[in-house]
């Protein structure tokens, strides 16, 4: 996450993809949009869990030109999750 995060910024981030693959491996994928009139460096926060336990993190720090876009990716950052478990991403800026 940013030193000083000034904002949540959770509509900055679309097009989300958060599944676990057969053997339970978890993987995200998304896209930042950045419709400020200058580079934004957005931190997407990411886990996989239930409301019990974490079973797995990533942060994903990512600069975005004005105007601009881009994808940002997590792979096989959670793996042994229960069955009943969640994904959530949280953005700052």
């Amino acid at each position: 996450m940013p030193a000083n995060p000034t904002a949540i910024a959770n509509e900055a981030l679309g097009n989300v993809v958060c599944t676990a693959d057969a053997a339970g491996v978890w993987s995200f994928s998304g896209t930042l949009t950045n419709t400020a009139d200058t580079t934004v460096t957005f931190s997407v926060v990411v886990a996989v869990g239930s409301t019990s336990s974490v079973a797995g993190r990533a942060n994903i720090q990512q600069a975005v030109p004005a105007g601009g876009t881009a994808e940002v990716r997590a792979d096989a950052f959670a793996d042994g999750a229960p069955a009943s478990s969640t994904c959530q991403a949280v953005v700052f800026r």
